[in-house]
């Protein structure tokens, strides 16, 4: 196990071997980073996925993407007011701040997107968090591997490896 130097690194499908992704034009105003989700609006532009929604058809009537690199962590982005948001086919490994918010996850586990509000000070905005997909949600993903943490100050945070439609 290794230290992670984001919230969310992705293992395999981008920026090559065929993931869901793209430049995405984010809304005036909101600042998206690394880990945040996002789901596309009628204007063609992405926003916030609201602090309570989930990866459910009959609310959103669409899935999200999972920001790489946003205005709020990379002065690429902010200059132009572009994301890079990944829309699937892709294997990423999160910290597990952002994937067990009252769920143990579990090898298999099918998975859904659900916004909630940041905690903490180094979180700011909205961030991703999984969710065990319940009956109705979209399912986006499911848990190929979940790790404990380390022990120690330099030791890695546990952390969920997901594989996402």
């Amino acid at each position: 196990m290794a230290l992670m130097e984001r919230k969310l690194e992705v293992i395999r499908g981008w920026p090559n071997d065929g993931s869901l992704d793209n430049y995405e034009t984010y809304v005036s105003g909101q600042s998206h980073t690394n880990g945040s989700v996002v789901i596309p609006t009628t204007s063609g532009t992405v926003t916030n996925l609201s602090v309570t929604g989930r990866g459910d058809t009959t609310a959103l009537g669409t899935y999200g993407g999972v920001v790489f690199a946003g205005a709020g962590d990379s002065a690429s982005c902010a200059a132009s007011g572009k994301d890079v948001v990944i829309w699937g086919n892709a294997i990423i490994k999160i910290d597990s701040t952002l994937g067990n918010d009252g769920w143990t996850p579990a090898i298999g586990d099918k998975v859904t997107y659900r916004g909630r509000a940041a905690t903490g000070s180094t979180q700011t905005g909205l961030v991703l968090c999984f969710d065990k997909a319940a009956a109705g949600d979209m399912v986006v993903g499911y848990v190929k591997n979940v790790e404990a943490a380390g022990t120690g100050v330099t030791s890695a945070s546990a952390a969920l490896t997901i594989v996402l439609n």
